[in-house]
């Protein structure tokens, strides 16, 4: 089948204009509408057969006397009718009694548009109404278009991957358009990712808050609830956003693997595990399998330990693919139960030629544990190599300097410590995955790493090992050494750095 590219697709730069409406009088105001993608459920009220009829969408825009909605179906205008927004977590439920004034199927949208006037708003939900209005008024006039451009950009998309696949069901056809048409679409959306980042980074904490309601109000339909990533990173059903589910994405759908029903969905999913954080998880797992590799072959019965180990592919993997020819000696500690349960699932499901060298224990313990937990670390002593990445990234310095101090004291001598934090430097898709997904991590330059070190006795060396390519993580290497053996000092790094 021939490839067909997305020519008829117009990624636009500038703001989509509101399509113009014939609005009865009565729908003609003087006040001021925002733009608002408030999930809405509309329930009309008073009807004869003592069926209550419930009408599903969201808000385009609002104001203080009604508001214009998209349903999936339309409204009868006779009728009187219960609104409700939300439930939003900034603003909480919304309700109000209201009348419907209009109603005519809309081409860009798709369903029903539906002008309302409300009619009654007991006074509990006043408060919301105000607020949302109120935050309107605060939002960055160009974060606000762009934000809009990048929904109108995102729905062409959909809509042109959806006929698509209306047009073909074969899954190989499907993927083909997607391989054909992705890099330009992700190109485009990377250079809107970074804008939005560079316009809202300085933002205090409220301002913040109130730019990251409305980006994903308006962007949470397309790339969040239809998005399985995405979706998962945003509800965290583990209470955080890298959890072993979460890396599993990454690992299985970073290539040739799509993840999603429909091309659309496909598509986005794909970019989320392409996007450099993504990435960079990959090369961190590739770095371990190496460091791993390497202890097991230079010492037999070495001991490994993964503080926060998610679905450990670094060690499954060379398993599987036979490398772990040597007597080793892993500990995995994750305080998820379901994270070690996986681990186990894999392990057992490995040839077990392939295991028959390993000895592996699973310790369903808080990493905070290593610090406070005295028989916890007697049984951790003499770790030739210690791993912890997906931890220090959400831990205060004060935290991350003790753990460093207690994870090294775990080390044999010449054993050595790999920590891994994201870096500051390269952060411009945090509206990506911080903004709109809140995921938030502790981005750190070299400098504060190193300080955690600054209270150790000497008898290490310490340095900053560099990942293959271009990575979003800094790598912290501590090799517990003896007196004669020792390099460099922390405040000789930090000399070196400058």
């Amino acid at each position: 089948m021939q490839k067909k590219r997305l020519s008829t697709i117009r990624l636009t730069e500038t703001a989509p204009k509101e399509t113009s409406l014939k609005l009865p009088a009565a729908e003609k105001r003087t006040r001021t509408r925002i733009q608002a993608a408030l999930a809405a459920k509309v329930t009309i009220k008073d009807r004869t057969d003592n069926q209550a009829a419930c009408f599903h969408g969201r808000t385009i825009d609002l104001h203080e006397e009604g508001a214009r909605i998209i349903l999936n179906s339309p409204l009868p205008l006779s009728s009187s009718v219960d609104i409700r927004f939300g439930p939003s977590r900034r603003y909480g439920d919304f309700q109000a009694e209201a009348s419907p004034l209009w109603t005519h199927p809309s081409c860009e949208d798709g369903g029903f548009q539906t002008g309302l006037r409300f009619l009654k708003i007991e006074a509990a939900y006043l408060p919301a109404l105000k607020k949302i209005l109120e935050d309107y008024k605060l939002l960055d006039t160009g974060f606000a278009m762009l934000v809009q451009t990048i929904h109108q950009n995102l729905r062409g998309i959909k809509e042109l991957f959806d006929d698509f696949d209306r047009e073909d069901n074969e899954e190989k056809n499907r993927i083909d358009f997607i391989e054909t048409n992705k890099r330009d679409i992700f190109e485009r959306l990377d250079g809107y990712f970074n804008r939005v980042w560079e316009i809202i980074k300085g933002f205090e904490k409220d301002r913040y808050i109130i730019h990251q309601d409305y980006y994903q109000q308006v962007l949470g339909y397309l790339l969040l609830d239809l998005i399985e990533t995405n979706r998962h990173v945003y509800r965290k059903p583990l209470g955080y956003s890298g959890d072993y589910t979460m890396m599993n994405y990454i690992y299985d759908y970073h290539r040739d693997n799509y993840l999603g029903k429909s091309s659309y969905e496909k598509l986005i999913n794909n970019y989320t595990c392409n996007i450099p954080i993504s990435c960079s998880n990959i090369k961190r797992k590739d770095f371990l399998k190496e460091r791993i590799l390497r202890t097991s072959q230079r010492k037999d019965g070495a001991g490994i330990l993964s503080v926060g180990s998610g679905p450990a592919r670094e060690l499954t993997e060379l398993l599987k693919e036979g490398k772990i020819n040597k007597p080793l000696v892993f500990k995995c500690l994750d305080p998820e139960k379901l994270a070690l349960d996986y681990i186990e699932s894999t392990i057992n499901g490995i040839d077990p030629l392939k295991k028959r060298t390993l000895s592996i224990e699973y310790i369903c313990k808080n990493v905070i544990s290593l610090i406070r937990d005295r028989e916890l670390k007697k049984t951790l002593q003499n770790q030739d190599f210690i791993y912890a990445f997906g931890i220090f990234d959400y831990l205060s310095d004060r935290i991350a300097s003790k753990l460093t101090g207690e994870l090294v004291q775990l080390l044999a001598n010449e054993g050595e410590l790999i920590i891994f934090n994201i870096s500051s430097r390269k952060n411009t898709y945090r509206a990506y995955y911080e903004l709109l997904g809140e995921w938030n991590m502790i981005h750190r330059v070299e400098e504060q790493m190193l300080a955690w070190t600054e209270e150790m006795n000497g008898l290490t060396k310490v340095k900053f090992e560099e990942l293959p390519g271009d990575s979003n993580y800094l790598c912290l290497s501590i090799t517990k050494t003896t007196p004669e053996k020792l390099s460099l000092k922390p405040f000789q790094l930090k000399q070196e750095m400058k």
